[in-house]
């Protein structure tokens, strides 16, 4: 299935990997120390997924309302706007 690897810094060794529950993930974007993935998934649309990137711990997970397709994020300090 789709991941997101973190690799340590001075070395490039993997050190953590992030999986969804089911979909794919479609790319994703950093700010205010948090990795913000967007996935897809048929039967549940897109979702927001909040990451901390030094462990790949999961932080959040926010459904996008299904009305639309949402783009990739634009991060800012503390906060991450869908268009």
């Amino acid at each position: 299935g789709d991941s997101v690897l973190g690799l340590d810094g001075a070395t490039g060794a993997a050190v953590w990997r992030w999986e969804p529950e089911a979909g794919q993930v479609l790319d994703l974007a950093g700010a205010s120390g948090v990795l913000l993935v967007r996935t897809w998934q048929a039967e549940a649309g897109f979702t927001a997924v909040g990451i901390e990137p030094v462990t790949g711990t999961e932080l959040w997970s926010v459904p996008l309302p299904r009305e639309r397709k949402w783009l990739s994020p634009i991060a800012g300090e503390g906060h991450a706007v869908y268009a």
